[in-house]
């Protein structure tokens, strides 16, 4: 049973470094829209199409946030975690704290990186496109 709740807790492990490549991926992209549309702010003037361009790079950057993912890996990660809980409490010669820990850390990470990275793109984005 220990080495079942392992390889649970292995698999979670890696869909949540799959997610979080995929969200620095996505955070690169949109801080390099912000980025470019800095430049374009400091070099041109208010009516140029170049600024339109750029808020239009920024707008697209925003759209490609993975969802659908999300929301696909999230299920996943619960369904792991339910599973991992339940292993746990059939776990009779240990705490359930110390089994079911891990499970409850992992769905913590999966959230809460979730939500900074969508904060931090979003911020940047559109400070950038404020300033066009």
């Amino acid at each position: 049973m220990e080495s079942l709740l392992a390889n649970y807790y292995t698999a979670t492990s890696v869909i949540i470094v799959y997610h979080l490549l995929s969200l620095e991926y996505w955070l690169s992209s949109v801080s390099e829209s912000a980025e470019n549309a800095n430049e374009v702010s400091e070099s041109t003037t208010s009516g140029d199409i170049t600024r339109h361009a750029a808020r239009s790079r920024c707008t697209a950057s925003l759209r490609r946030f993975p969802y659908v993912q999300i929301i696909l890996l999230f299920l996943a990660v619960g369904a792991m975690g339910a599973l991992a809980i339940d292993v746990s409490r059939q776990l009779t010669s240990y705490r359930l704290i110390y089994t079911a820990g891990p499970a409850f850390i992992l769905v913590g990470v999966f959230i809460v990186a979730t939500i900074a990275t969508y904060v931090r793109g979003h911020a940047a984005a559109r400070g950038a496109m404020a300033r066009l």
